[in-house]
């Protein structure tokens, strides 16, 4: 593949940069990553996905196959995505319910 190189066996990033993704990294086969994206060491990206550019991916979060995460998607700690889906630029997905995140009240939980 011209302009890209491989990171351990099967992971493609493009050869201009250098990916932030550390070699404990779980990656699966044949994962195109953006050498702009940051990858934590704790997550696990599936087969055959695609990280664009300047996207975020925190730790403890699953990535399933055939995934597409355009430029600038955070998925923060915790999340789970499935396999096959396609996420847009800006989208910040989370694996917190609003009521659990510290110091913030949940006014509709008290409501009835």
């Amino acid at each position: 593949m011209r302009g890209y190189v491989f990171v351990g066996e099967s992971i493609v990033t493009e050869a201009t940069f250098t990916a932030q993704i550390v070699k404990t990294s779980k990656i699966e086969f044949m994962s195109k990553i953006s050498p702009l994206a940051f990858i934590d060491p704790e997550a696990k990206i599936g087969e055959n996905c695609e990280i664009g550019p300047f996207c975020f991916i925190d730790k403890n979060v699953e990535i399933g196959d055939n995934n597409v995460l355009m430029n600038s998607v955070s998925v923060l700690y915790g999340a789970r995505i499935g396999n096959g889906n396609v996420i847009f630029p800006g989208a910040v997905i989370s694996a917190v319910p609003r009521f659990e995140i510290p110091g913030r009240r949940n006014h509709s939980r008290s409501r009835r």
